[in-house]
């Protein structure tokens, strides 16, 4: 029984974060735009307006773990995004009919928080600066608005939940992670100006892998060393005192 312990010990201490360790990742998925164009809630029929148009994300990530269950990430993003008014269920809209593509390309520093160890779960919140590029078209495919890549700037605030799905015994890790970036502006008013009345949002929801650089010895040492117990031995004959302690040549690799 003690053995079972030792050794379910020393899995969850080879999943947990080890402080230094220094991660690298990459991910791709899906963006969803919510703002001036399009719908804006379930009601006025947000999925086919803008959902359904949903378009690539990508990231690039550095993860260094600077204190127990809490993590300071470097990201460079890609995305981009479409939107269109005819879908909506709102007659303003429909009337209106316009159409948005874009792209934005962002970076930033981000924080994540595991709130319980237990658990793979984990929170991030940070600031990221994007440049993007954007046309806007009405019914006839006039452009109404539109910015080159680099003419529109603003500053990005994500806010998002990640999940970390499956750690392999080398520290890889796959995750699914949800990010709500809010945009200082809007495609109609522009950005980053007083005259924007409006936040402009794009969403992503992205398959990440990374993969440990640095830590990760430290990480399947300690968990070998729970295994196998402080003095590498897992001898049956330790409730014996005086006994000599039958002493192993191995320990479990998970």
């Amino acid at each position: 029984m003690k053995n079972k312990l030792l050794i379910i010990s020393g899995i969850a201490l080879q999943c947990s974060i080890v402080q230094g360790q220094i991660e690298l990742g990459m991910g791709a998925g899906m963006s969803v735009y919510r703002g001036e164009i399009g719908a804006h809630t379930a009601a006025s029929n947000y999925v086919n307006a803008n959902v359904a148009h949903g378009k690539l994300a990508t990231q690039g990530f550095a993860k260094f773990s600077i204190l127990p269950g809490v993590k300071l990430r470097a990201n460079v993003g890609f995305s981009e995004y479409a939107a269109f008014d005819k879908y909506s269920r709102d007659a303003f809209f429909q009337q209106r009919n316009l159409s948005l593509n874009g792209k934005i390309l962002d970076g930033g520093l981000m924080v994540e928080y595991y709130p319980a160890q237990s658990l793979s779960v984990y929170i991030t919140t940070g600031i990221k600066y994007g440049i993007m590029s954007y046309s806007v078209k009405d019914a006839n495919g006039e452009v109404v608005g539109s910015q080159t890549m680099g003419n529109a700037k603003s500053f990005v605030v994500p806010l998002g939940l990640g999940v970390d799905l499956l750690t392999n015994s080398r520290g890889n890790v796959y995750s699914v992670e949800v990010l709500t970036n809010q945009i200082n502006g809007d495609v109609l008013d522009g950005m980053s100006t007083l005259e924007s009345r409006h936040k402009d949002y794009y969403s992503t929801v992205t398959l990440n892998y990374r993969i440990p650089i640095l830590g990760a010895n430290d990480r399947i040492r300690i968990s070998r060393s729970a295994a196998c117990g402080q003095g590498g031995s897992m001898s049956r004959n330790n409730k014996y005192h005086g006994l000599p302690k039958r002493k192993v040549d191995h320990c479990p690799t998970f």
